[in-house]
């Protein structure tokens, strides 16, 4: 454990079934919080699917951020693909998406332990992890149930708490629409599974969602903005988008005179209240 004048880090807790090596690293803030609980944070790392870590520079500089501003924050690891290109890169799904999810149902389990709200719990992706929280967000217990029966038991479907808010940060929507073959998965099905919109539908209750990108974002193009943006308007879902401008892909608290740490707290307090 490590603790800092912001909170304490408890690292490396285990939170998968036995044999499964992902962890999560867990930030208290220092405190009991307030009588009704803290609010807390399921924060994913990005990477592609197949790369980067909880512990890398950018995932702790963006988890000691929402901890400082009163967040109890879960930050797990979650099973890598083999490759960036290909199939392979595919290598990991669903099985990434149920690793996030099982940490959400981890921190669901212990908010008594940890002072925090059951209703009042949130999830902040980067990137490849922005797309896995806009899928846990959406997706509805039936469809990740399915999700798992397909994992030969390295899952169970448990439930876990509803997000109450999602921030998206520079992550992908639409697999379907994808051309570069050595991106997109060779199967349609798993091309829309993946996809957060494919989940984003009418009569469904989305939480709200912040998307934060860079309008020069050569990786994952600012036109999933405005196609996330049109599909959770069909659904009636609340979405306000950051645009940065002229920032590319992979910035983190800091880009182009934005404080995005201050961003994502603001839509946090103010969802999650």
């Amino acid at each position: 454990m490590t603790v800092n004048d912001t909170c304490r880090i408890e690292r490396d807790l285990t939170f998968l079934p036995s044999g499964r090596t992902p962890t999560l690293d867990l930030y208290v803030p220092h405190g009991d919080g307030n009588a009704r609980g803290r609010p807390a944070v399921l924060f994913i790392h990005g990477g592609n699917f197949c790369r980067d870590d909880k512990a890398s520079e950018r995932s702790v500089e963006f988890c000691t951020a929402l901890a400082a501003a009163g967040f109890v924050v879960a930050s797990p690891n979650y099973v890598l693909s083999k490759s960036e290109t290909g199939d392979a890169r595919w290598s990991a799904w669903p099985r990434n998406l149920l690793d996030c999810r099982a940490a959400l149902a981890f921190l669901g389990a212990r908010t008594t332990e940890l002072g925090v709200d059951p209703e009042r719990i949130g999830a902040v992706g980067v990137s490849a992890g922005g797309t896995l929280a806009l899928v846990i967000a959406f997706a509805t217990e039936p469809e990740i149930a399915r999700l798992a029966a397909t994992n030969d038991g390295l899952h169970e479907a448990h439930s876990a708490p509803r997000l109450s808010a999602v921030v998206n940060i520079y992550g992908r929507a639409d697999f379907v629409s994808l051309t570069r073959p050595e991106k997109r998965p060779s199967s349609d099905e798993v091309a829309r599974l993946a996809s957060p919109i494919t989940y984003a539908l009418p009569g469904r209750n989305h939480p709200p969602v912040l998307t934060i990108h860079g309008t020069a974002d050569d990786v994952v193009p600012f036109a999933q903005v405005d196609l996330l943006d049109r599909v959770l308007a069909r659904a009636g879902a609340e979405h306000e988008i950051l645009a940065i401008a002229d920032a590319r892909h992979a910035f983190a608290t800091h880009v182009n005179g934005y404080k995005i740490d201050e961003s994502i707290a603001e839509f946090l307090t103010e969802k999650l209240r």
